[in-house]
């Protein structure tokens, strides 16, 4: 079974202008704009972070919206990654 090493994509998303800009908007986290992207489209995450402040921030998500522009803005950037889990990494 393959595995994927999804950091370098979210390093690339998280530094891409259009989520830096939507994030400075709304006072938020790169990573908690595309955490809210996921949510809005009921796409489950699951962040992991054993980092106090990363931690309050993925439950944060929850407090702000995106609007339909931010959603489309996002959902158009074009970055070639697929992003995947191996379970067997989990055990």
């Amino acid at each position: 079974m393959s595995s994927c090493n999804v950091k370098p994509a979210v390093l690339q998303l998280i530094s891409d202008p259009v989520v830096q800009k939507i994030a400075s908007n709304l006072q938020k986290s790169p990573a908690q704009i595309l955490l809210r992207w996921a949510v809005q489209q009921n796409i489950g995450v699951l962040p992991k972070s054993s980092n106090p402040k990363h931690i309050a921030e993925n439950f944060d998500i929850f407090s702000f919206e995106l609007t339909s522009e931010d959603m489309a803005s996002l959902s158009n950037l074009d970055v070639q990654y697929h992003y995947c889990w191996n379970p067997q990494s989990v055990l």
